[in-house]
C-alpha cells in the first residue's frame, strides 16, 4: 500500500507510515499567478493499492483533496481507500431551516464517490455517514486513549453532555474507572449550561473526555465545575483538538493535564492513533 498525504496530513499519514510500513507517495504543491492550486503525484501508483490520507477541516484541504483523488484515479492505481482522520463539515447533516444546505453530504458526495472505501475516525454524529454507509466506515479509538492514561488511572471518566456516555462507558470500563454524565445546554454557538449530578468529588481524580474540543468554552466549564466539586485532579482528554483561537493555551492552565489524539495537529496532539486504526484498513 501507498499512502498519498493530503495538505495537512503529513504528520498523520508518517505515523501510518510507521505502524503500516507503507511508503509515502511524494506530491509536490503550488499556486497559480491567480491563485489557483496545483499539485502532482511524483511517486507513480499504478497498479498499486492508494490509501489516501486528509482532514476536510478547511476549504484548502477540501480543494486539495479532490484534486488529489482525481489525479490518484487517473495514475490508475489498483484501488483507492480515503482516511479522513477529521471529517470537516460533518456536523450539518441534517436540514435544521429552510434554505440551509446539508454539508455533510455536500462533502462526502465530493469525496466518498471518488473511492473503492473510506474510513473517518470518530465522526461528530453518525447521521452524516449514514448516505454513505456501504462503503464508510466510522472507526473509534477509546483504545488509544486508555493506553495514554493507563498510568494515572482516574477514580470518575467524565462527558459534559449525554451524547458522549458510550464513549466515556467503553473509556471507563478499559480503565477500571466509575463514569459520571453531566448535563448540557447549549445556549449559541460560544455559551453553555452544565450541570453535575450529586457525587461526592471530594480529592477524586477525574478524566474529562469529548469528541472534540473547538473553542473550549464547554471543556472551561465543566473543569470549573468539578474543581468546585471538589475534585484534585483534573485531566482532559478528546478525540479531535481543534482549538479554535489557540484555546488550549486556557485550558491548560486549568487542567492537570491536556492531551488529544493526533487527527489534527496541535501542541498537544500526543496520543498516537495509528497503531489502532491501520489493522482495520489493511483488512477490509
Amino acid at each position: 500500500m501507498i499512502i498519498v498525504p493530503g495538505l495537512s496530513a503529513r504528520r498523520f499519514s508518517e505515523s501510518v507510515s510507521r505502524a503500516s510500513s507503507a511508503e509515502i507517495a511524494n506530491i509536490s504543491r503550488s499556486r497559480f499567478p491567480d491563485g489557483e492550486m496545483y499539485l502532482r503525484i511524483e511517486s507513480p501508483l499504478r497498479g498499486e493499492d492508494i490509501l489516501v490520507i486528509s482532514t476536510s477541516r478547511t476549504e484548502a484541504e477540501i480543494i486539495d483533496l479532490m484534486l488529489l483523488l482525481e489525479a490518484s484515479r487517473g495514475m490508475k492505481p489498483a484501488s483507492v481507500t480515503l482516511l479522513l482522520p477529521y471529517f470537516g463539515y460533518a456536523r450539518q447533516h441534517m436540514r435544521y431551516r429552510e434554505g440551509e444546505p446539508i454539508s455533510s453530504s455536500v462533502i462526502g458526495n465530493a469525496i466518498f464517490s471518488q473511492v473503492d472505501r473510506g474510513f473517518v475516525v470518530e465522526v461528530h454524529d453518525q447521521g452524516a455517514l449514514e448516505p454513505f454507509a456501504e462503503k464508510v466506515i466510522n472507526l473509534k479509538v477509546e483504545t488509544s486513549i486508555a493506553e495514554f492514561f493507563r498510568g494515572s488511572k482516574p477514580d470518575y471518566v467524565v462527558s459534559p453532555d449525554d451524547g458522549g456516555e458510550d464513549r466515556v462507558d467503553s473509556l471507563a470500563r478499559k480503565l477500571g474507572s466509575k463514569t459520571l454524565i453531566m448535563e448540557k445546554e447549549r445556549i449559541d454557538s460560544r455559551n453553555v449550561e452544565i450541570e453535575i449530578p450529586e457525587v461526592n468529588l471530594n480529592d477524586k481524580s477525574v478524566l474529562l473526555l469529548d469528541d472534540m474540543i473547538s473553542t473550549g468554552g464547554t471543556i472551561m466549564k465543566a473543569c470549573s465545575i468539578l474543581k468546585k466539586k471538589g475534585a484534585s485532579d483534573i485531566r482532559v482528554a478528546a478525540v479531535h483538538g481543534l482549538f479554535i483561537n489557540d484555546s488550549y493555551r486556557q485550558i491548560s492552565t486549568m487542567t492537570d493535564g491536556l492531551a488529544v489524539t493526533n487527527t489534527l495537529e496541535s501542541p498537544y496532539s500526543k496520543i498516537d492513533i495509528s497503531g489502532e486504526i491501520y489493522p482495520h484498513i489493511g483488512k477490509w
